[in-house]
């Protein structure tokens, strides 16, 4: 374990944080290479393990579904000296046959309405090493006009807003309906998203801004 202690100005107390040292670590990213502790139903799981005692071109990870039961077994591939990488696709349902390759997850409609999780685990020479990620049904974000999110809006300009529902997509192109809310003004107004593609089950909306914030009488 190490530490950092940071005294404080009356020279009594002290901010201490303290992290564990580990031999191997597992890390579950998502599509960006961020550290993810939560996935899209059916979005693939993405893995980097550190292990510096490995020395081979390739381990291997098991992962497991909680609700659904699932276990697979997943290669991942060295990308330098102590680093492996690997993906394993998911998909929504009860799981009918475990080393597909897929790793089926659970669905259940409540409530109450638990929501499945993945475990990630690589046996090290010094003991096994883990880690865990829930997966959830959607995500919906403020972002700008580029899609990237944002926090904050300028007055008398728009509001765009994204909507990720991997589950949530048809042949056809889809719309969906959502409700924005002003705090300041407790305007409440109803938005209607569409999907950017067909069977994309990413939905897109935006909604003017007059120049006091509020939002236009029309909607």
């Amino acid at each position: 374990m190490i530490s950092i202690d940071l005294p404080a100005g009356d020279g009594v107390t002290s901010t201490v944080a303290q992290a564990q040292i580990t031999g191997s670590a597992v890390l579950l990213r998502d599509g960006e290479g961020e550290p993810a502790d939560t996935f899209l139903e059916s979005a693939p799981v993405h893995v980097l393990v550190i292990a510096p005692g490995a020395s081979a071109s390739s381990i291997t990870v098991q992962v497991t579904s909680a609700l659904s039961g699932d276990v697979e077994t997943l290669t991942l591939q060295g990308v330098g000296s102590i680093a492996y990488e690997g993906q394993i696709p998911t998909a929504a349902g009860q799981s009918t046959a475990h080393g597909d390759g897929i790793l089926q997850i659970s669905r259940f409609f409540g409530p109450p309405s638990p929501q499945d999780s993945v475990t990630v685990s690589y046996a090290a020479s010094s003991g096994t090493v883990s880690d865990s990620a829930v997966f959830i049904p959607g995500r919906i974000a403020f972002v700008d006009a580029r899609g990237e999110k944002t926090p904050t809006f300028a007055a008398g300009t728009e509001a765009y807003v994204r909507m990720e529902l991997p589950l949530l997509n048809y042949p056809s192109l889809v719309q969906y309906g959502v409700q924005m809310f002003n705090d300041s003004t407790g305007q409440e107004e109803d938005l209607v998203l569409t999907e950017t593609r067909r069977d994309s089950g990413v939905y897109v909306g935006s909604m003017p801004l007059d120049v006091d914030g509020s939002f236009p009488s029309s909607g």
